[in-house]
């Protein structure tokens, strides 16, 4: 079942060991997907993945905090191809890309 969430309090409050993928920006008002991501690991399941998209180039960030918080990541504009391939990948738990 699909859910979808206006923000990132209303995510971890309505998320749990049943979500079988994540998508998110990164940049958001209030708890930003990083944080997010670290709330949804620690409290509710670390094996959930986190495909996350941002305007922002995966350099403009900690490369490591990428790689340790997210299963992919796209950059925006978001192509659906690419997108398809990363939800693709985060479910098939493959080696992170997306930098």
């Amino acid at each position: 079942m699909q859910k979808v969430f206006k923000n990132a309090k209303e995510a971890l409050k309505g998320l749990d060991e049943t979500t079988e993928l994540i998508i998110t920006d990164i940049n958001m008002p209030e708890i930003d997907g990083f944080e997010m991501a670290k709330l949804i690991h620690k409290n509710i399941d670390t094996d959930t993945p986190i495909v996350a998209v941002s305007a922002y180039d995966c350099n403009d960030y900690s490369l490591q905090d990428v790689i340790k918080n997210f299963s992919y990541y796209i950059r925006k504009p978001i192509k659906i191809k690419d997108l398809l391939i990363g939800i693709d990948k985060a479910i098939k738990q493959e080696q992170f890309h997306g930098c």
